[in-house]
């Protein structure tokens, strides 16, 4: 979250930190937040190809991650994780690389 980031509910702790809440962020996606969201991380990258790694802000390294494309037709998977970034493939439907674009992501840790 940012300084730019419209705030529609929220409850921060005394140190400024998010706990639970409903934001808009400067791209105009909506989050909503709760308390046992410290195990997640979501964010938007401009500009990845095919096997590019995309940095997250997780505390630990996620066990699943959902990237999302922004170009009809292709087909976007995560390929890695780890502890900083985690890989993703884009390709069309016979297997060739994909149109670079922006990927909208959240990357989650289950215990």
């Amino acid at each position: 979250m940012t300084t730019k980031d419209l705030y529609l509910a929220a409850a921060f702790d005394g140190m400024g930190n998010l706990l639970a809440g409903i934001w808009i962020d400067t791209h105009g996606v909506v989050h909503i937040s709760e308390l046992d969201d410290m195990n997640v991380a979501e964010g938007v990258t401009d500009n990845v190809s095919d096997g590019d790694t995309i940095a997250h802000t997780l505390w630990t390294t996620p066990t699943v991650a959902f990237p999302s494309g922004t170009v009809a037709g292709d087909i976007i998977t995560p390929t890695a994780i780890g502890s900083d970034t985690f890989t993703v493939a884009i390709k069309k439907h016979d297997g060739t690389p994909g149109t670079t674009q922006t990927i909208y992501w959240r990357v989650r840790y289950i215990p």
